[in-house]
């Protein structure tokens, strides 16, 4: 997964992904940048390390299962 030769395809995918991201932005639009980059994040993680891309129905589905799980996922990694 991250072998050298393969790292460096991943520039052109994630450059690819976050410019038709940004595409259907608007000027003066108000963004929820922290939700877009999630998406963004989990476009990168399913096109690089699956080869798939996601449709708007698996991003919604795996928004609410991290917005779910998270407080448990906070106290696995900072139990204090």
């Amino acid at each position: 997964m991250f072998h050298r030769a393969r790292v460096a395809e991943y520039e052109a995918i994630i450059a690819s992904l976050a410019t038709e991201m940004v595409q259907g932005w608007a000027d003066g639009e108000v963004r929820d940048v922290h939700r877009d980059f999630t998406e963004l994040t989990l476009a990168i993680i399913a096109r690089t390390v699956f080869d798939v891309s996601l449709d708007d129905d698996v991003i919604r589905v795996i928004r609410t299962a991290i917005a779910q799980h998270q407080p448990a996922m906070s106290r696995l990694v900072a139990p204090l």
